[in-house]
Parts: structure tokens; C-alpha cells; sequence
């Protein structure tokens, strides 16, 4: 299972795998994108990234949380985007797809 936290400029992520003596880590980490660069290249980035580790970690299923109500358009719009792309990609490597409220 990876569970995705979504965001534009970081996106964190963690895996964990099922073995015999129970859940097990299996990667943690923050995919970053520079502020500077155009949203357009951003997003290309993230989903980049995004499809990488689907190929790499192979979950059967990604759970995204669920965008909720933010006081900055702004980051909102961010943050519905880099959840959409987390979605997309994982229904694209094959993956079962959940959302969970934080």
C-alpha cells in the first residue's frame, strides 16, 4: 500500500508492505518541486515522479488524501491538482485507489 499526502511543491509519500510477521516499511520520502518553475513543468515533474515510484514500489493500492477546505485558492488549486495527477497515475500502473479524509 502507498499512501500519498498531495501537494505541489512537496508531496509526501510512504509505503508499507505486507510479510508473514505483519506490515512491514518499505519507503518514505517527499517529492519536491521548485517554486520558481512554471506550473505546466511542476506538474510534468511531479508526475514524473509520481510514475516512478509506481513502477519502482508496485503498490496494489493508493490511497490519496482528500483535499479539504484551505483558506488559500491558491494552494487549494495546488494541492487538487497534485492529488489528480496521484490518482491518474495510479489507476494508469494499475493500482486500486482510495481517498481518506486527514
Amino acid at each position: 500500500m502507498l499512501g500519498i499526502d498531495p501537494g505541489l511543491s512537496r508531496c509526501g509519500y510512504g509505503a508499507v508492505r505486507a510479510t508473514t510477521e505483519g506490515p512491514r516499511a518499505q519507503a518514505i520520502g517527499v517529492i519536491r518541486t521548485s517554486p520558481t518553475d512554471d506550473l505546466p513543468i511542476r506538474l510534468a515533474e511531479l508526475q514524473l515522479e509520481l510514475r516512478a515510484l509506481m513502477a519502482e514500489l508496485r503498490p496494489d493500492v493508493v490511497a490519496v488524501e482528500r483535499v479539504f477546505f484551505q483558506n488559500n485558492v491558491r494552494t487549494a488549486m495546488s494541492v487538487g491538482q497534485a492529488s489528480g495527477l496521484a490518482m491518474a497515475e495510479a489507476v494508469a500502473a494499475g493500482c486500486e485507489v482510495t481517498q481518506y479524509s486527514p
